[in-house]
């Protein structure tokens, strides 16, 4: 366990010392609306917003309805126009179809978008049905032309006819949203989330366009890209550069939205990655926030993620009393630069603390992630006002998330966990 001990030490050390568009949007005090129903403070709302302008929305009565199923006839409706795409072209194939009107305003939409591959053409297209999970890979795999296969293990992919379609949409960063990593494949997808996806692919706002674009604010020891939805290594030291197969899906779609979030903030973020050294070993990789990239090798961020290749990881930092279960550990310093603001009660700088609260709004959403802030800063701000270092130990529970805090004198570690 040459890794974990490396990894504790780096701990140590550190502990001594959704866009940025989109997440500012959602820091902002002041409450607009983009619809009756949309307010700055939707995850979707700068997504939304952005696909408003471009006239390619339909709603009801002023109403986006963002949390309700999207209806296939309305998906089909915004592929097309979100391509642009000519729906009086004569060399549309007819519609099979018997259910759908051909005086009705989304026919032309909807045979558009079956003749383009989007939906099967079937003598029965169900235009007021939701659409699953399954048929959205297939819809907005061949609407944006997608390539790839994600390349890591996800439960509940099990139709042979969307498989394919489902690892190419993983691979081009739609989130599992599930955290039992399982793919609800038969599940509704939400009218916001379809905003989401379907912004994002037309602006192409994803972790390897922040990287090339800040690529002077990251780097980490070894080499990194993405790939296929998942962070890779030029060193191949496991797995032909990915983590092993057995890497948890979720894990990797936090590190993405986590660095996303990161990167284009104040500082610095830096991510290294730790292979596992023999089969009894774990994978890990660390995201750091930091000063200067030069901080990486001192070990100087205000605050760093572990995250573990699997959900059981054995990992033991001298509490042998805390959950096993934990894939996410979080290591807080002091999140100010200048010391002599703790005279002025100040705890923390402001873009440090924004960091921070993006980050964890990224890796379980903004509700949760705004709770989960809400449970860890007061034991931050009691260890930092403390005149001697502060030693604690205790578990907080944030809806079905296990938090187990901790500090030895240097500073609060966090181990999520489930229940």
């Amino acid at each position: 366990m040459k890794k974990f001990a490396s990894a504790i030490l780096v701990a140590s050390i550190l502990l001594g010392g959704c866009t940025t568009q989109e997440n500012n949007v959602q820091a902002s005090t002041k409450v607009s609306y983009v619809y009756k129903d949309v307010s700055t403070k939707h995850p979707a709302y700068y997504h939304i917003k952005s696909l408003k302008t471009m006239n390619i929305l339909d709603t009801i009565d002023g109403k986006f309805m963002p949390d309700s199923p999207m209806k296939r006839k309305d998906l089909a409706k915004l592929l097309i126009k979100a391509n642009k795409l000519n729906i009086d072209n004569t060399d549309i194939t007819p519609l099979k179809a018997s259910d759908v009107n051909s005086k009705d305003s989304s026919y032309k939409y909807i045979q558009a978008a079956v003749h383009y591959g989007y939906f099967k053409n079937e003598t029965k297209f169900r235009p007021d049905a939701n659409v699953t999970m399954a048929e959205f890979s297939m819809a907005i795999t061949k609407s944006f032309k997608l390539k790839g296969a994600y390349p890591y293990t996800v439960k509940g992919v099990t139709s042979t006819e969307y498989k394919p379609y489902i690892l190419t949409m993983l691979a081009n960063e739609v989130t599992i949203k599930d955290e039992t990593i399982n793919f609800n494949q038969s599940g509704a997808v939400k009218r916001g989330d379809v905003a989401i996806y379907v912004n994002k692919f037309l602006k192409k706002m994803n972790l390897k366009e922040n990287r090339r674009k800040y690529a002077s604010k990251t780097t980490s020891i070894d080499n990194w890209d993405v790939v296929n939805g998942a962070i890779k290594h030029t060193e191949k030291k496991t797995n032909n550069g990915y983590a092993q197969t057995k890497f948890n899906p979720l894990i990797n779609q936090q590190m993405m939205n986590v660095m996303n979030v990161l990167l284009p903030q104040k500082l610095t973020t830096g991510l290294t990655f730790m292979p596992a050294q023999d089969s009894t070993d774990s994978s890990t990789y660390s995201i750091s926030y930091l000063e200067k990239l030069a901080g990486l090798q001192s070990g100087n961020s205000y605050f760093q993620y572990i995250f573990f290749e699997d959900t059981y990881a054995t990992v033991d930092f001298s509490t042998p009393n805390f959950s096993k279960k934990g894939t996410v550990k979080l290591f807080i310093s002091p999140l100010y630069k200048d010391y002599s603001k703790l005279k002025k009660g100040t705890y923390a700088d402001s873009d440090k603390l924004k960091a921070l609260k993006d980050s964890l709004n990224a890796m379980y959403g903004t509700t949760k992630g705004q709770a989960v802030f809400n449970s860890i800063y007061p034991e931050y701000v009691k260890y930092i006002k403390s005149d001697k270092p502060l030693k604690f130990k205790m578990t907080k529970y944030v809806q079905d998330l296990r938090l187990d805090i901790f500090s030895y004198g240097t500073g609060p570690i966090v181990t999520f966990s489930k229940k």
